[in-house]
């Protein structure tokens, strides 16, 4: 049966998307405004990438997984010229719908008339002005219908709140906010917030994910949290000294493709997924692994003991090797799933998360 739950929060969460802007201001402001921004390219329907060094994007890292197995079919456009993708490296310590949201994108060979964007180092990103851009789907902050022609724009705020792992900005309603106030809207994970230091931008942040304004995705009231690029530069500098080992590039099983196609890019679908891959490596390591990834740290050690070890069971024996049949319920925060066990029995589990970044687990249950 299904535990009591309190939920810290009930507004709906997405994968950041492009950039949404104010009611009372031209479309066309906003595309004059991208004009001097030329170091951020599309990477497909997948979201965007900036280019840091003349042979390196960085991104998303929920972005540029969709591109493993599939390095084929990553190309990218920069002043008109194409160029092939490589190597990727996903940050090791991301996780689905959580922190680390980061990944370095090796081009195969140098962009040559496009000058990269520098990485903002300083820790100081709190209360700064930014400017954010990105492609793909537009409205305002009203809500309504989304325009789709991929093409570039950009928005300016203020940064609400840098934590160690988030920069945070808000889409204020006018008549306050900046005056090409906006925030990311629908296609454009991974895109870029910028510092600018002496007329020189700087990559601050990636886009990572948004919460819900008051009438939508990225409509007024909406927040923003971009991974914040002064927190992970020690591993960027790794990886762009090649002294990490590139991401694996094999192609995806036709069970994982199975996942992928029928489970929900929720929140809690996510974490449904990371849970069916524990139950195909039938491991108590990779039980513990998933604890320790998908449950926040202080809720684990805030549970007594008795609660502690009744984690370790969220994985009945019956459903060890169990085969995940269908999705019976979904909502952004809750999915409950159809398994079939080894004797030929269907079984139902459930799992609820929060809604607010990073979308913690809260519980498993057979239902």
């Amino acid at each position: 049966m299904k535990s009591t739950i309190i939920l810290i929060g009930m507004l709906a969460t997405y994968s950041a998307f492009a950039i949404t802007k104010r009611h009372d201001r031209s479309d066309k402001e906003y595309l004059d405004k991208a004009k001097a921004i030329n170091q951020v390219c599309k990477l497909g329907k997948a979201g965007d990438a900036t280019l840091v060094r003349r042979q390196w994007l960085i991104t998303a890292a929920h972005v540029a997984n969709s591109f493993i197995g599939r390095l084929d079919e990553l190309t990218v456009e920069f002043a008109g010229k194409q160029y092939k993708a490589d190597k990727i490296f996903l940050h090791p310590q991301w996780t689905d719908m959580g922190p680390h949201d980061i990944a370095l994108i090796h081009l195969t060979q140098p962009v040559s008339d496009i000058e990269p964007i520098g990485t903002y180092k300083k820790r100081d990103e709190n209360g700064k002005n930014v400017l954010l851009v990105g492609h793909g789907d537009t409205r305002t902050g009203l809500g309504g219908e989304w325009k789709t022609d991929f093409t570039l724009r950009a928005a300016t705020n203020i940064v609400d709140e840098a934590d160690e792992k988030f920069i945070i900005i808000s889409f204020t309603e006018p008549p306050a906010g900046t005056y090409l106030e906006g925030v990311s809207g629908r296609g454009d994970s991974g895109g870029p917030v910028f510092i600018e230091i002496n007329r020189k931008f700087y990559i601050a942040g990636v886009s990572s994910v948004g919460q819900d304004g008051k009438n939508g995705p990225a409509t007024y009231g909406a927040k923003d949290y971009y991974t914040r690029v002064s927190m992970h530069m020690e591993w960027i500098y790794k990886v762009l000294a090649s002294k990490v080992t590139a991401s694996p590039t094999r192609a995806k099983d036709s069970f994982e493709s199975n996942i992928k196609d029928t489970i929900p890019n929720t929140p809690a679908g996510k974490r449904l997924k990371s849970y069916i891959a524990v139950i195909e490596k039938n491991s108590e390591q990779a039980l513990l692994d998933f604890i320790n990834s998908n449950f926040s740290p202080k809720d684990l050690e805030g549970r007594p003991a008795k609660e502690r070890r009744a984690i370790n069971t969220i994985i009945p024996n019956g459903l060890r090797g169990a085969t995940f049949i269908e999705v019976v319920e979904s909502k952004p925060n809750f999915i409950i799933a159809k398994f079939k066990t080894k004797n030929n029995e269907y079984l139902n589990i459930g799992m609820e998360c929060e809604m607010v970044a990073p979308f913690w687990l809260l519980d498993v249950f057979r239902n």
